[in-house]
């Protein structure tokens, strides 16, 4: 929840998986599991964030782009809670992976005794 600083109304935001919506100029890729978009309570759009689903930069995951101009403050909490989703969903992906990984190796080890 973010509070607008002119009047410390709370503003509550909604990250939200979503491949119909693309930064400007992008293309959402129906492939990827991380395009986001971030709505108010009133369906505004408000922040859109597209992922590279192929990229020369190894240290670029996507493009984020913020629709709304409600200053510093606003774009810090934008930042900060898409960085929150972006981390959540890659430790459920590694945990995910973990688990077939010790699954599969369990199943090897009980296939040779």
């Amino acid at each position: 929840m973010f509070s607008l600083p002119s009047t410390g109304q709370p503003v509550p935001m909604t990250w939200k998986k979503d491949n119909n919506v693309a930064v400007n100029g992008m293309h959402a890729s129906s492939f990827s599991d991380n395009n986001f978009k971030l709505e108010d309570p009133n369906g505004q759009l408000m922040a859109v964030f597209t992922s590279h689903t192929i990229s020369l930069r190894l240290s670029a995951v996507g493009t984020l782009q913020i629709n709304m101009d409600l200053g510093p403050i606003f774009e810090y909490a934008v930042i900060m809670s898409l960085l929150s989703v972006h981390e959540y969903q890659k430790r459920e992906e590694d945990e995910s992976s973990s688990t077939n990984l010790n699954a599969a190796a369990g199943a090897a080890a009980a296939s040779s005794c």
